[in-house]
């Protein structure tokens, strides 16, 4: 019996799991491997899409992977679920193509990434990613048929006004919408999040105990939806309130060893139960 048997550790990647230099740290990598060896489960639960995720997460990880904002759940060999948007798309593509003329609209599919109006920040985009089709279309109706997220860049000095007007428009009634990394603002299905994949892929697993570490926008429904959860000292104010712990490293400086040291200390004073998960949202936790 190791002492992290039934934990399930899911890491968002980008000022997470990753500094500015986007690289795994070797203090990350030998806190992870140390996990792993007492029971522990760890994957990364990202925007990038799942085949990215796999790439950086195969040497680390030791289940499935999940990718597009919590819209796909798997590996290369399978997909264990996803989601995908329907016709409540369109309207709200007319929308902004009418009234955002300078925001770049870019399609998420299994298949890779569609840009229209591609700006300034699809390079950008393009070398952060590792798809093998990153594709500028001339029209909205050359979109994939199947997307997963669908995401708008822009300056960050338009990202809060944007997200009033979407909010203001009724948009989030059908879609599910927030700041992702840096210049984007992120959609994904209605009901979909990297929380609820988190909270799936849990429960296929027979998780008893769901931690997670985020840093954004995109992190607070996973942060949220954990029975213990971790916010480096880099991240967003939102990201920070979602987050039961907030950690005293950023992601600069290799959190992993203190999100193991602090989960070891809270596993000392808790009992897990095979027939329900830890009530700590409920409770609170205080690792002093």
């Amino acid at each position: 019996m190791g002492k992290f048997d039934g934990v399930l550790l899911v890491s968002d990647i980008d000022g997470t799991l990753y500094g500015n230099d986007y690289r795994l740290k070797k203090e990350n990598a030998e806190a992870i491997e140390y996990f792993k060896s007492e029971g522990g489960r760890f994957t990364l639960a990202s925007g990038r899409s799942l085949k990215d995720v796999e790439e950086i997460g195969r040497p680390i990880c030791n289940t499935y992977f999940i990718g597009l904002n919590g819209t796909v759940i798997g590996n290369r060999n399978e997909l264990l679920h996803g989601w995908q948007f329907g016709a409540e798309l369109q309207p709200i593509l007319r929308k902004v193509a009418t009234e955002f003329l300078q925001s770049d609209i870019e399609f998420v599919s299994d298949e890779g990434i569609f840009i229209y109006h591609a700006n300034r920040f699809s390079e950008f985009h393009r070398s952060c990613v590792s798809d093998s089709v990153f594709e500028c279309i001339e029209a909205l109706s050359d979109a994939p048929k199947r997307v997963r997220m669908m995401a708008f860049w822009m300056d960050t000095t338009e990202m809060d006004g944007f997200s009033h007007w979407f909010s203001a428009n009724g948009f989030l009634k059908s879609v599910t919408g927030f700041k992702g990394f840096r210049h984007s603002y992120e959609c994904v299905p209605l009901g979909c999040s990297k929380g609820a994949a988190a909270s799936l892929l849990a429960e296929k697993l027979n998780a008893k105990l769901l931690v997670t570490a985020g840093d954004n926008g995109n992190d607070v429904a996973m942060l949220k939806a954990a029975e213990l959860s971790f916010a480096p000292k880099n991240a967003s104010d939102e990201a920070k309130a979602a987050a039961k712990v907030l950690l005293s490293r950023d992601a600069d400086h290799a959190i992993m060893p203190e999100i193991v040291e602090k989960l070891e200390n809270f596993l000392k004073k808790t009992e897990i139960h095979d027939s329900a998960l830890l009530q700590t949202k409920q409770s609170g936790y205080n690792d002093s």
